[in-house]
């Protein structure tokens, strides 16, 4: 399915998905979490949304201590053109008050951030002008203004906002998990990633209304990243050794405890090596490799 139907599934049944849909001109901008509240099922649509359309999300559920707790799911072919070009937040826009992460394939209309564009993008790869925007306030047409401009030559665009409070907000957070484990390997050189041809992911979701602000929904959303990520890449090479520390290690600090000594400013004292999963499994064309475990235990006491 193209990510422009699944853009059209959200238009078509705005009113029973709990977002709205507001047309201008030619920007369509939807409301998936930031005024309104939809659930796991936009969060899933998001995720796949914000991967060019080329991840397929479910939601399921597992138990810890007895208890019920919602999972979710990924599968995607070529995951570093879905995770690494289309959905990694790299493009931030400041102004003001107002900061907007942005992922979506429409980045590479706009060609920003330059850098990743570079290196994880092709020349014949989907531009659709499909913006994932993450943010805590609906914001204004000025601040938008960036992202149409880029995209003269387009008909439509459409803008689609959440917030890390909403449900929808951090499931399409927690659904950076493959693109996390990419992380990890990329920030230490270790290129084989390249040689992925498909990624599973699988990570625990957070129960609704857990989170005091914005910032702790990040923090807790990562920390589940961090100890319940479970990925499994296919390889197109031979086996080769990957050092321990591309995944979480008993000695490494979590997002919480970074929020808790930092505060406010927590979202700049993050080291980007700090985004690691819980467990990596690579199959290569001659064996495979398991770095790492998951930590379910330590999941009761994020909340």
């Amino acid at each position: 399915m193209h990510v422009l139907d699944r853009v059209k599934y959200l238009i078509d049944n705005a009113e029973e998905l709990n977002v709205t849909v507001v047309e201008k001109e030619n920007v369509v901008i939807i409301d998936a979490g930031v005024n309104t509240r939809p659930g796991y099922l936009v969060g899933a649509l998001l995720v796949e949304i914000a991967t060019g359309g080329l991840a397929h999300a479910q939601i399921s559920t597992t138990e810890i201590e007895g208890k019920p707790i919602p999972v979710l799911n990924i599968v995607v072919d070529n995951p570093v053109l879905a995770c690494m070009c289309y959905q990694i937040a790299g493009w931030i826009i400041q102004r003001g008050s107002e900061t907007l992460y942005i992922s979506g394939p429409g980045k590479v209309i706009a060609g920003k951030p330059r850098k990743i564009i570079e290196q994880f993008c092709h020349e014949n790869c989907n531009k659709a002008p499909v913006f994932l925007v993450e943010t805590d306030s609906a914001p204004s047409r000025e601040t938008l203004q960036e992202l149409i401009d880029r995209c003269k030559n387009y008909d439509r665009i459409y803008i689609i906002l959440t917030s890390p409070l909403s449900i929808a907000g951090q499931v399409q957070i927690c659904g950076r998990v493959i693109e996390v484990a990419l992380f990890s390997l990329f920030s230490r050189g270790i290129e084989i990633a390249r040689s992925a041809t498909s990624a599973i992911g699988k990570v625990v979701l957070p129960p609704s209304n857990f989170a005091r602000d914005s910032i702790h929904a990040i923090a807790i959303c990562n920390d589940l990243i961090l100890l319940t990520g479970d990925v499994t890449l296919t390889i197109n090479t031979e086996k080769i050794e990957i050092p321990n520390d591309v995944v979480y290690r008993e000695d490494s600090r979590t997002f919480s405890e970074v929020l808790q000594e930092y505060g406010k400013e927590f979202l700049t004292k993050i080291d980007p090596k700090m985004f690691k999963v819980a467990r990596l499994t690579l199959y290569f064309k001659d064996g495979a490799l398991q770095l790492g475990k998951l930590r379910i235990d330590k999941v009761r006491t994020l909340f």
